[in-house]
């Protein structure tokens, strides 16, 4: 016979099994990645374009808000971007010129030449 801690005890254990393998981790779902701001507003189009056959005001307030939010977007991409330039096309090109030999002293020359002429 066992007395009543005994039983509490066995029933514990078995309780916190029980728990323990249902709070088991399940293995993470895949993140779904973040969509760009020109295919949400690409989304937008999509989801608008579902939407301008409704006329109940749910539709309506979903469409607005919608519109909305595809402007804000549109915004952002258009004055938030990056404004291209022609180096981020073409790499400017370096030219290594090659040392200049030392040029003659056009002082030494002319006193040279009057040396030599009597």
């Amino acid at each position: 016979m066992q007395s009543n801690e005994e039983i509490f005890a066995a029933v514990q254990e078995e309780h916190d099994l029980d728990n323990s393998e249902h709070t088991r981790p399940q293995s993470p779902e895949p993140q779904i990645p973040r969509p760009s701001k020109k295919e949400m507003c690409s989304l937008i189009s999509r989801a608008l374009r579902y939407l301008e056959d409704a006329v109940d005001a749910d539709s309506n307030k979903l469409s607005d808000a919608l519109e909305d939010y595809q402007q804000k977007l549109m915004n952002g991409l258009h004055f938030d971007g990056y404004q291209a330039v022609i180096q981020d096309y073409f790499k400017p090109a370096t030219i290594k010129l090659a040392p200049k030999p030392p040029v003659a002293s056009t002082l030494a020359l002319t006193l040279s030449s009057e040396f030599t002429h009597p």
